[in-house]
Order: C-alpha cells, then structure tokens, then sequence
C-alpha cells in the first residue's frame, strides 16, 4: 500500500494522477490510508485469539464491535462514495488531460476493493452479529462477558 500511494503524495506525480490537480489526488490517497484503521482491531482480535484463545470478555467483544464497524464504514462505504463523488465527476477534467488511464484505474480499483470488501464482511457475518462479535455459536450471554 505504501509504495502504491506514495507516488500520490508527491506533487508531480500527484499532478500526473489527478488530472492537473494534486490536491485532490494528495487527499484521496489520505482518504486510502484511512480504510487501513480496520487493521489496528483486527490486529487486537488476532492478539487477543491467540493470547487467550477464545475469549468471550467485554474487552473482546467491544474490539470485535469497533473492527466491525471500522471496517464496513471505511471499506464498504467511505471509498466507493468518495470515488462517486470526487473522481467520477471530473470525468471530463481527466478526459482533457489525456489521464482517462488514471480515471480509469481509480475507479475500475475502488469498484473492485469495494466488492472484495463486501465479500470479506459476508464472509465474516456468515454465523452472525453476535457470532463475531462475541465469538463461537452466538449463544453467549452478554451479561456474563464482565
């Protein structure tokens, strides 16, 4: 990810990338490196699996919560609504350019992280809310996690 978007962030290639406007493509890969706080819970919820094993405490279950939550607002929502809002309409600024290969790479690349996205969290919410949030079956009792 890193080498991916460092380019973005230097202003001849952010200038190269965004159509003549390096500002927007400097605060788009700052948007990028925003769906990677997901990581930072889900790190904690292998950490705490492997520490502890199956853990069904208040701790765990707020991280799950918080991962959950993370994840599906930066992954799922955040980039593709971005990308509709700030690429797609300067379709036109792009085509000018001659940059419809940058246009075409951010939103062919969104639209394919967002589908792996809503794969991955379909995937993780196959058993359930409760399932991933407290770990196993579903059936443990929340008031028991203190």
């Amino acid at each position: 990810m890193i080498i991916g978007h460092y380019p973005t962030m230097e202003r001849p290639a952010a200038v190269l990338y965004g159509a003549g406007d390096a500002e927007l493509i400097m605060w788009l890969s700052a948007v990028g490196y925003l769906t990677e706080i997901s990581n930072i819970f889900l790190d904690v919820r292998w950490f705490q699996l492997k520490v502890f094993g199956t853990p069904a405490t208040l701790p765990y279950a707020l991280n799950s919560l918080l991962l959950l939550v993370s994840y599906v607002v930066t992954r799922v929502l955040i980039m593709p609504i971005v990308t509709w809002t700030r690429v797609v309409p300067r379709y036109a600024q792009y085509k000018q350019a001659g940059q419809l290969t940058s246009f075409y790479v951010v939103t062919t690349g969104v639209g394919f992280i967002t589908l792996m996205s809503v794969a991955y969290t379909v995937i993780l919410l196959k058993p359930g809310v409760r399932a991933f949030i407290f770990y196993g079956t579903g059936k443990k009792d929340p008031k028991k996690l203190i």
